[in-house]
């Protein structure tokens, strides 16, 4: 009996992530036939800063240039 409580939980977990699998993998295919991650920050000088010419700089920025790197954008 306790064996089929847990495969029953089991189940009834993997059903209800199911969807945000799905919704995620949607949101990776917009993402990749758009060719461009868009992301949103706070301006915090260490994190995001940006420069007279309009680029912005900081780690923050470093790591999602890295992430688009990943995704191929």
């Amino acid at each position: 009996m306790r064996r089929i409580a847990i495969v029953g939980m089991l189940a009834s977990v993997f059903w209800c992530a199911f969807p945000l699998v799905a919704q995620a993998q949607s949101t990776l295919d917009e993402i990749k036939q758009r060719g461009e991650l868009r992301i949103a920050g706070v301006l915090y000088r260490p994190l995001i800063s940006p420069r007279p010419s309009g680029e912005y700089v900081g780690i923050d920025v470093e790591m999602m240039k890295a992430m688009a790197a990943d995704l191929g954008v």
